[in-house]
């Protein structure tokens, strides 16, 4: 099974990136930063044909430490990415039902990291301390889901940041204007993937090119 994944994975990726150019051409903000609770700011670099310019490519955050993270978004940029063993995680009984108990994480003071796609620790800082220098506080995006242990408050919390550029993408809809609801799940518990399936509810690259 989770080799089948893993070529579907690939497959989409393949697919993501087919266009990019094109797409770029039609974007006016080439310098963002997307920040993201999820894979959806790398995949999403890579569907425009842009620069990583955000530390959170190929890993995710439980809800909670994404929300404490980004109250303190730069503070936590300035400590040092520690490496924490699975057992170790607040987390550890919900990496077990993932079947992810041997997954690469990290830690930024009291704030957990899943590195999901990384082959190493190692590997994951070194390319989390070079992208995170790269940031554009002035052109800054930040997204947020309902998946990975969130609930109502958590997204009420996210939808009163001081970010000028928030995007949230749930399952139900919500009395915020910041919320994206993706029809597919509607009824569900949360949004089990939007990183491709918020396309079709939401135009990026139209979004980006209204930021200010």
């Amino acid at each position: 099974m989770k080799q089948v994944k893993n070529l579907i994975r690939k497959i989409r990726l393949k697919i993501n990136k087919i266009g990019s150019s094109n797409r770029r051409t039609r974007i006016l903000h080439k310098d963002i930063t997307i920040i993201s609770n999820n894979c959806y700011s790398g995949i999403t670099y890579e569907y425009l044909g842009l620069k990583f310019n955000s530390p959170t490519i190929g890993l995710y955050f439980f809800a909670e430490e994404y929300i404490k993270f980004l109250k303190n978004l730069k503070r936590y940029l300035t400590i040092e990415l520690k490496e924490i063993k699975p057992i170790e995680s607040k987390y550890y009984k919900e990496l077990v039902k993932l079947s992810q108990e041997n997954v690469i994480l990290g830690q930024l003071e009291d704030v957990e990291i899943v590195f999901l796609h990384y082959n190493s620790f190692r590997e994951a800082k070194e390319k989390w301390d070079r992208r995170k220098k790269r940031i554009n506080f002035d052109k800054l995006i930040v997204k947020f889901n309902d998946q990975n242990l969130c609930n109502d408050l958590l997204i009420k919390e996210f939808c009163e940041l001081p970010y000028k550029n928030k995007i949230c993408f749930v399952a139900n809809e919500l009395p915020y204007k910041e919320w994206v609801f993706l029809k597919k799940y509607r009824g569900k518990p949360f949004v089990k993937e939007d990183i491709y399936h918020s396309r079709k509810y939401f135009d990026i690259i139209d979004y980006i090119n209204h930021i200010c």
